[in-house]
């Protein structure tokens, strides 16, 4: 579908704000280290039950996340999403900084 030029000036004139398409997946943890320069770490925990014995299992996985110009300490918990290779480790951002 081709947008025509009536179209652009009318989305450019409206000042309502565009919601972006989040396609990534979203997640919410602790900061465990941020000890590097835009970069923090961060432990998401899941807990699921054994297919077979039923038992509640805890893991933690870690992601290395960048910062976005945000401030996170060590501690913190936050919100990250999934989004394109930033770097070799780095495939989430940080959303927002919870507590």
């Amino acid at each position: 579908m081709k947008t025509t030029k009536n179209q652009i000036k009318q989305t450019k004139e409206s000042k309502e704000p565009v919601q972006k398409k989040q396609n990534g997946k979203i997640f919410e943890g602790i900061v465990i280290s941020a000890k590097m320069k835009n970069t923090v770490i961060v432990g998401v925990t899941v807990i699921h039950r054994h297919p077979l014995y039923k038992k509640a299992m805890k893991r933690t996985q870690k992601f290395a996340v960048d910062t976005n110009g945000q401030t996170a300490v060590q501690g913190d918990a936050v919100r990250i999403i999934e989004v394109r290779p930033i770097s070799k480790t780095k495939r989430f951002k940080i959303l927002e900084v919870l507590k």
